[in-house]
């Protein structure tokens, strides 16, 4: 890390989020950042390090704020989650009111969608188009939250997803930034984020709408490679590992 991160701060700050990412079973960028967690160089330390960044306080004090019912409620979804029941889990969490579980529920219909499209895909002998039959419903919920500046970080990244598939690229990439910037270590935004961005002005455009952080850094030097322009990223790496 750059000399201006302090290791101890940022490990706190990936424990902290990596617990976020596997309750809504965001489980690709929890992994990444358990490997990110296992490359940092820490002295041992008796005394907890308290997260500072006001990002992370935010979502905590929202699930701290979900009702006793609705908590229940939702580790009843989650498991249903986990085993891939993703309708079942979306049923379940239809009159919840919370942030985390409209995140829950809307990511868990955008995966059934994914499912059956896969299927209709192996069923069908020519090669026709099949697209998630859930986009536009989620694309009406999550946006209707998104204008009411209700929705959070994890569902301003599904959002982005949801654009993208629906082919509104420019509309996407505006809430990707968001979501990045909301909470910037859900690695699979950032990867969202870059699958956007298509040449080096694209990626330069980007990089100025995103606040200053080490995962920005992270994301330019993913981007960079992305793009075939390996010298720039091996320096972009160098740069986070000095």
């Amino acid at each position: 890390m750059e000399e201006e991160y302090n290791a101890l701060f940022v490990q706190s700050e990936l424990t902290s989020s990596l617990l976020f990412l596997q309750e809504r079973g965001l489980y690709v960028s929890a992994k990444w950042v358990g490997e990110q967690l296992g490359g940092l160089d820490c002295e041992e330390s008796s005394d907890d390090v308290d997260v500072t960044d006001e990002r992370l306080r935010v979502i905590e004090l929202a699930d701290q704020n979900i009702s006793r019912s609705e908590r229940i409620l939702y580790l009843r979804a989650k498991t249903c989650f986990d085993v891939k029941e993703y309708l079942r889990c979306a049923d379940l969490l239809q009159s919840a009111r919370s942030q985390k579980s409209l995140f829950l529920r809307s990511y868990s219909l955008f995966l059934s969608g994914e499912k059956q499209k896969e299927e209709e895909h192996l069923e069908l002998k020519e090669q026709c188009p099949v697209i998630n039959s859930e986009l536009k419903n989620l694309s009406n919920v999550l946006g209707k939250h998104y204008e009411d500046k209700t929705l959070d970080p994890f569902g301003k990244y599904l959002y982005g997803v949801v654009l993208k598939n629906l082919a509104l690229d420019t509309e996407a990439l505006a809430v990707l930034i968001d979501s990045c910037n909301s909470f910037p270590w859900n690695w699979s935004s950032w990867v969202a984020l870059a699958s956007l961005c298509t040449d080096s002005e694209k990626l330069l455009h980007v990089h100025s709408k995103l606040q200053r952080h080490y995962m920005t850094e992270f994301f330019v030097a993913h981007t960079q490679l992305e793009l075939q322009m390996n010298e720039e990223a091996l320096n972009s790496y160098d740069s986070l590992t000095s």
